[in-house]
């Protein structure tokens, strides 16, 4: 099946053992980083098209190889998209962008992402903000401890440990502050994993020392 990016113009090829079954799903042109909606086919005759080359697959079929950093970025404007993007790049994470809670769903379900990114532009949430950070607080805390979370509003302060645990993140921003990301994020990465070293570690003293046989003397 071919499709086209609306927003650049790029042609693309899909074989018919990656398209979905039924409804839509969406992918990130590679070309222009636009958002491309992927519906089931049309039978035709009992057939479809089949795809050739240049063949990419939907995102909840995509996977990627062991100890490769990963991040989604739910952000509407593209010139602070852009600028997260080319940050994460440069940090040597694999970037996708992701538009509602259906997709973020979608790509969880195959992949422990290691970042994710909201950008919210106004002075409150969107509704599909509010609907994507509803998903992630619904995330088992096995997944929700390895995935940091970071929320960008004009209010944001990485400093304000409070302000991130109101909202359920790891760190707000503020959108100046994007400038120093590759300086900020390793640093914060670095303090999230002492923290739950400590903890782990704790924890497995504890539920050791829980295991223990306890003696009595009879008296």
């Amino acid at each position: 099946m071919e499709i086209v990016c609306e927003n650049c113009g790029r042609h693309y090829k899909i074989a018919d053992n990656k398209l979905p079954a039924r409804g839509r799903v969406y992918f990130t042109c590679p070309n222009c980083r636009g958002r491309i909606e992927v519906k089931a086919p049309v039978q035709k005759g009992g057939l479809m098209e089949i795809g050739g080359e240049d063949t990419i697959r939907p995102p909840d079929l995509e996977s990627f190889d062991p100890g490769v950093k990963t991040a989604l970025v739910y952000c509407s404007k593209s010139q602070i998209r852009d600028k997260l993007w080319k940050g994460l790049e440069d940090l040597g994470y694999e970037v996708r962008s992701v538009h509602d809670r259906e997709e973020i769903r979608s790509r969880f379900r195959y992949h422990v992402y290691d970042l994710v990114f909201l950008y919210q532009s106004g002075p409150d949430p969107d509704s599909t903000l509010s609907g994507i950070q509803r998903y992630i607080d619904t995330l088992s805390m096995d997944i929700r401890r390895n995935t940091f979370v970071v929320y960008i509003y004009p209010g944001g302060n990485r400093l304000d440990s409070l302000q991130a645990f109101s909202r359920g993140v790891d760190m707000t921003l503020g959108p100046i502050e994007l400038k120093d990301l590759v300086t900020i994020l390793p640093q914060a990465l670095e303090v999230r994993d002492a923290f739950y070293r400590v903890y782990l570690e704790c924890k497995a003293r504890v539920e050791a020392s829980a295991a223990e046989p306890v003696l009595f003397d009879g008296r």
